[in-house]
């Protein structure tokens, strides 16, 4: 799906992705009202871009293909509805981007996949809503970005994996 393809659609508030379809572009569904996006099974999907659904105030819950390897910068930024987020099981993901959820005031828990390795600058950034993150068995995760974290006020325990060497300035700033 090409760069800015349906961006401002105000009037698209649902959409279902083709198995075929491997990459969303930059701003794809930029400032949408989508309340809803499915992705047929059997996904091909391998790249969530820059921005993808940036502003997409109405979205309440997702679920991510686990062919992903790659959610960009903002993907999900400004997406203030959303509540829950999953990756499929069996996940191929292995970086969640920059300000990737930032600003995602509903979101209450997420699971990162175990294939993950590295949470970019700000990516759950101002999450006040969110209480719960869990690491799948086996994590990956070496490293947790600047601020990654920052503003998840309700957020009381986390239990960090044991390979993580790195932990950014205010990753955890209330």
């Amino acid at each position: 799906i090409g760069n800015s393809a349906f961006s401002d659609a105000t009037s698209l508030t649902s959409i279902s992705i083709p198995a075929g379809v491997t990459s969303i572009g930059y701003r794809s569904f930029f400032n949408t009202h989508l309340t809803s996006v499915t992705f047929e099974s059997g996904s091909k999907l391998t790249s969530i871009g820059e921005d993808a659904f940036l502003g997409s105030r109405f979205l309440t819950s997702l679920t991510i293909p686990a062919s992903v390897t790659i959610v960009d910068e903002g993907a999900f930024e400004d997406n203030t509805s959303l509540t829950s987020v999953t990756f499929e099981s069996g996940s191929k993901l292995t970086s969640i981007g920059d300000s990737v959820f930032a600003n995602a005031e509903s979101l209450t828990s997420i699971t990162i996949p175990a294939g993950v390795t590295s949470l970019g600058y700000a990516a759950f950034y101002y999450t006040p809503a969110l209480t719960s993150v869990t690491f799948e068995s086996g994590s990956k995760l070496t490293s947790i970005g600047e601020d990654a974290f920052s503003g998840a006020e309700s957020l009381t325990s986390i239990t960090i994996p044991a390979g993580v060497t790195s932990i950014g300035g205010g990753a955890f700033r209330t």
